[in-house]
């Protein structure tokens, strides 16, 4: 570990998933408070580290966890996705007990809030999302969720011509669709993201996205969520654009959302220095 990477990791077991934490040195966070960050589909726990060492910066400490089929976490059992990673998501806010802030952004941050609606056994005060996957998919998503035959098409994107070309297209994706200036992000950002990808995870994960965005499609309740919920989204969000996050505002009591200009899907890298800033801010309060 050096002041330069400040993160301890280490192996647990979360609802029979072995993954990792990647935990800042900084330990527990503001008033005993323990920020516990769940990342989006497909990415890992490093997505999270600039947030986190910002955090840090302000002796403010978390700990963020590769999700089932992402990183160094164990995939995905057979049957439907959403209540594994659901299930994973209790098990993780439970594990750290306590006092416990829940961090999700996309995927990590819809499976949070159904987690917390189902209830946990943890003293959880609020819980931040960021850009929680939408109730309702944009029209690009829905196309390849109902056709088949075009989703295979595109995980067929790259083959033939190298497992490198094909994890660099994949990368190539990640820049385009999840940011609006790409060229902005630390490269180490897509370093990490590359890592945790050889040709054969990138075809599991588009086979598994379909199946997983047919899932984010169904009506959800979230009637027995009661915290208040810090709802962070980015204005040019092309992933889950921003008129989702009125099906969320609807949904939720007790919300407050802050919008970001000049941002895309990942507000966490994008627009570390403001997400940061929300944090505090609302650590501060509790």
């Amino acid at each position: 570990m050096s002041s330069a990477d400040p993160f301890v990791e280490s192996r647990l077991q979360l609802a029979g998933f072995n993954t990792r934490a990647l935990q800042s040195a900084t330990g527990r966070g503001h008033a005993d408070i323990t920020l516990v960050l769940l990342h989006g589909w497909g990415d890992s726990a490093d997505t999270f580290k600039p947030l986190l060492r910002q955090l840090a910066a302000a002796s403010i400490g978390g700990v963020a966890l590769d999700l089932p089929h992402c990183g160094h976490a164990d995939d995905l059992r057979p049957g439907p996705h959403l209540p594994q990673f659901v299930a994973f998501t209790r098990a993780a806010i439970e594990h750290y007990g306590g006092r416990v802030v829940p961090i999700g952004q996309s995927l990590g941050g819809r499976a949070m809030l159904m987690a917390l609606a189902a209830g946990v056994r943890a003293d959880v005060p609020a819980c931040i999302a960021i850009a929680p996957a939408p109730l309702e998919l944009p029209p690009w998503q829905k196309m390849l969720v109902r056709n088949a035959a075009l989703a295979q098409g595109v995980s067929a994107l790259g083959k033939g011509q190298g497992p490198q070309r094909l994890i660099d297209d994949f990368v190539q994706s990640f820049r385009r669709t999840c940011f609006v200036s790409p060229q902005t992000i630390p490269q180490q950002v897509y370093l990490d993201y590359a890592s945790h990808y050889d040709a054969a995870r990138v075809q599991r994960h588009f086979g598994a996205l379909r199946q997983i965005g047919e899932e984010l499609a169904a009506p959800l309740d979230f009637d027995g969520l009661s915290m208040p919920v810090e709802l962070i989204w980015g204005a040019h969000d092309r992933l889950a654009p921003l008129i989702s996050a009125d099906r969320y505002l609807q949904a939720l009591p007790q919300t407050r959302l802050t919008v970001l200009e000049n941002c895309g899907h990942h507000a966490h890298l994008e627009r570390v220095d403001a997400v940061a800033q929300i944090l505090q801010s609302r650590l501060a309060q509790l």
